[in-house]
């Protein structure tokens, strides 16, 4: 009996410590693609959301996929039907870009400004395991199954912007049929727009006794974690009574330049990523979208630029 239990013990010692290599692996996989600027404590969050679910009960398995393939994907795209992603922060004009899309694709029904039908929990396993992600995952979904009113003859897009798509840029690798655009703005421009949206739409966070951003499982949390608690931004806020403008200027001009960086070194490389600026303005804007998307240059005469300047608006979070 006693030999049996021993045997047991080194058994259970065993696979436990496979268990905890495997997700070191995970981990490490992640982490050694990051630019140096980036934080690894964000990517520490993520793999503890991977394990956490919102009731705050421990997962001790991811769901991983058996996409194998690194360019597997759930349909073959071509030139006519594409996912596009803007992974542009908020403040960039988002809305007004979603807005030039649906301009350029008028029989398509996709256009997601700001995603919500998903859970922490799936984006916290997209970010860590790209391609590998279990194929029922929603975000997954969205980059690899076929647009809506899906067509051979014409072209059918499925869109997305602000969040979470500006969090993807390190899982853009895994994806080489999507259409990644990343839209900039001045930094000085942005710093200020940016201090206004936190005044206007993040006050929640400050109160998070009765804020659901706040809970440990909420989307929104991830997202703090992730993007909005960079540099301690919220945390400032919230010690100066909930007024960003008692933010130093420094530390959020840090912070929209860091992950703007990022971002652009995890695409620089990638067959389908486009650079725009916003300062530049809707029609070179719209101009450099149609040949990045293949479109015949003639839809750029049919364009009314007067009803979007692509330019960051107030009226809504994240715009």
């Amino acid at each position: 009996r006693t030999v049996l239990s021993h045997g047991s013990a080194k058994i259970l010692l065993a696979f436990s410590l496979l268990c905890n290599v495997y997700l070191i692996y995970l981990l490490n996989q992640r982490i050694t693609t990051v630019p140096s600027s980036s934080s690894s404590s964000s990517l520490e969050d993520v793999a503890i959301a991977v394990r956490t679910n919102k009731t705050g009960e421990k997962r001790y398995a991811l769901r991983e996929g058996n996409n194998n393939n690194k360019n597997t994907t759930l349909f073959e795209f071509d030139d006519n039907n594409k996912i596009i992603v803007n992974v542009g922060m908020p403040r960039t004009g988002t809305h007004s870009w979603i807005n030039m899309m649906k301009s350029l694709y008028p029989t398509s029904e996709e256009f997601h400004h700001q995603i919500y039908d998903y859970e922490a929990q799936d984006l916290a396993e997209l970010l860590l395991l790209g391609k590998r992600t279990n194929p029922t995952n929603p975000l997954y979904q969205k980059l690899t199954l076929p647009p809506s009113s899906f067509s051979s003859s014409g072209s059918v897009v499925r869109v997305m912007a602000d969040h979470p798509s500006f969090l993807l840029a390190p899982i853009a690798k895994d994806f080489p049929h999507v259409y990644w655009i990343q839209v900039t703005r001045e930094l000085e421009s942005h710093v200020n727009s940016t201090l206004y949206m936190l005044n206007t739409w993040c006050q929640d966070r400050c109160v998070c006794s009765a804020a659901p951003r706040c809970s440990k499982g909420s989307t929104m949390a991830l997202i703090d974690r992730l993007y909005f608690d960079k540099n301690h931004v919220l945390e400032l806020m919230c010690e100066n009574n909930g007024n960003a403008k008692l933010i130093p200027r420094d530390v959020v001009r840090t912070w929209l330049r860091g992950h703007e960086e990022e971002t652009e070194a995890y695409l620089r490389d990638h067959p389908r990523f486009l650079r725009l600026s916003l300062e530049d303005g809707a029609r070179e804007n719209m101009k450099r979208m149609v040949h990045f998307l293949g479109l015949n240059e003639s839809v750029l005469d049919l364009l009314d630029y007067e009803s979007f300047h692509l330019k960051s608006r107030r009226g809504k979070r994240g715009s």
